[in-house]
């Protein structure tokens, strides 16, 4: 039997590797096919003998996930500085970032979207071919910063990609902007607390937690984004708003745990209110935990910090569908909220992650990645873990306690703690999150002084294995 030329097994190998060597996740690490001096110190390297370039495969997650202009994908190796150019669809990429063996680069625009081909350049020779499917210039600036704004701080973020709007939970005010930041329209006037948001990608609608502490009434309220086209809207007179009543989070709340005869009033230190129960903050449109509907609204509790009771160290998430809502809703009251929702929840969920301050802040379904990720204030309690973030795989199947209560576990974080098994991440705490359709993260931080606050929206991927996942 003929016997292949020297090394030419080895270069097989070495080549069906690069394809195996394209590494998933929002930044992609494009491995690079070299001759033998570029490949010296890479990561992944083929001596290339001849001019063909070798053509990579993609996995079928790379295959269905879309880049939209301006991310990043990342090159790695310790002797990039000798590839001079890299190109998508003959448009050269941007250099973003050198960071030791790494160079970022930033994906070109395209007013279509399509499999594009990156290519890498040594002088003129091409050393490497690959396929990325990137979208269309219709995406969000990086960053945004937008204010100031009469508020306390920035608190919710929903992004409507298709229509090309931005929306602001800013506590007491509503604000809409396009995907470059500029305002369009604000609504003012609510005395309440206006908390995390989420977009309805069928209507348009933005839904938000809306809290009536002083009437016991909590309630998602609707915003009707797209008619929004002025500035200092009022809440009540612009018809903009539907309220729709939690009845079972008053049914927690209003719970007498000690059985005194007495429920006592918001404030954390009490040792009423059912699970800790606080008020509601997190929210979100993604699967159905029972039925993997997809449009099903996720609703998260408020609980308080109490270090002295040990009901309040799962998070508790309310899931309804939203189908029949039309004849719970209301235009909004707040003189005297309408006590019109549904009497009870289609799920109600328990996860345990120790006791948070708040509860969940921001609920975002990661469609990518099939989890809904939990952003929480750390918690106070000395035996469990201080995580940030928490996860749950929206395919969970709940596991039913002998008190009939259904617990969601934990998907697995960077960080697990031994004694009490909670996984999770520690990131800086986010004033608002939102994943758009190509799995980038977009991500609030807040500044400014009280009366006087901005909120600034950039983007990052999400790592999973660093405890820190957005980078």
């Amino acid at each position: 039997m003929k016997q292949p030329a020297p090394g030419t097994r080895s270069r097989q190998v070495r080549a069906m590797a690069i394809a195996a060597a394209l590494m998933i996740g929002c930044a992609i690490a494009i491995p690079v096919v070299a001759n033998a001096g570029i490949a010296e110190g890479l990561t992944v390297a083929v001596p290339v003998q001849t001019q063909r370039p070798h053509v990579a495969a993609l996995s079928s997650w790379q295959r269905a996930h879309w880049y939209s202009p301006g991310s990043t994908f990342t090159l790695r190796g310790s002797t990039l500085k000798k590839i001079t150019k890299v190109t998508v669809s003959g448009k050269p990429a941007g250099f973003v970032s050198r960071s030791g063996s790494a160079i970022r680069m930033r994906v070109p625009g395209f007013s279509a979207p399509a499999l594009r081909t990156v290519s890498v350049y040594a002088g003129t020779r091409l050393v490497f071919r690959g396929k990325l499917h990137v979208s269309d210039y219709r995406v969000v600036t990086d960053p945004i910063t937008i204010g100031p704004f009469p508020t306390t701080h920035v608190q919710g973020l929903a992004v409507d990609e298709q229509r090309g709007f931005i929306y602001y939970s800013m506590t007491t005010m509503f604000v809409k902007t396009d995907l470059r930041g500029k305002v369009l329209g604000t609504i003012t006037g609510l005395d309440a607390h206006l908390g995390d948001l989420t977009l309805n990608a069928e209507t348009g609608e933005v839904y938000g937690t809306l809290e009536y502490d002083a009437q016991r009434a909590w309630t998602v309220g609707i915003f009707d984004g797209p008619a929004l086209t002025t500035m200092n809207a009022d809440a009540e007179d612009s018809g903009l708003i539907d309220t729709v009543t939690l009845e079972e989070v008053a049914k927690d709340w209003d719970f007498d745990v000690d059985g005194d005869g007495v429920v006592d009033g918001d404030f954390p230190d009490s040792v009423d209110h059912r699970y800790g129960t606080a008020g509601v903050d997190g929210i979100a449109f993604g699967p159905s935990f029972a039925t993997g509907e997809a449009n099903t609204l996720t609703v998260a509790y408020g609980i308080y910090a109490n270090k002295l009771r040990n009901d309040n160290d799962n998070q508790v998430l309310l899931q309804y569908d939203i189908s029949d809502w039309a004849q719970y809703r209301h235009p909004l009251n707040q003189r005297a909220i309408p006590r019109t929702g549904p009497s009870a929840p289609e799920g109600k969920y328990f996860v345990r992650t120790g006791n948070t301050n708040w509860g969940v802040q921001n609920l975002v379904y990661d469609q990518t990645r099939g989890i809904y990720m939990m952003s929480v204030y750390r918690s106070q309690k000395r035996d469990w873990p201080h995580y940030g973030m928490f996860a749950v795989k929206a395919s969970s199947t709940p596991i039913v306690k002998d008190d009939g209560r259904e617990f969601l576990p934990l998907a697995k974080g960077a960080s697990t703690d031994a004694p009490t098994g909670v996984t999770g991440w520690s990131p800086r705490n986010p004033y608002g999150l939102f994943v758009l359709a190509d799995g980038t993260w977009l991500v609030n931080s807040d500044s400014g002084v009280t009366g006087k606050r901005y909120a600034t929206t950039r983007r990052f991927q999400f790592e999973p294995r660093e405890n820190n996942p957005l980078r």
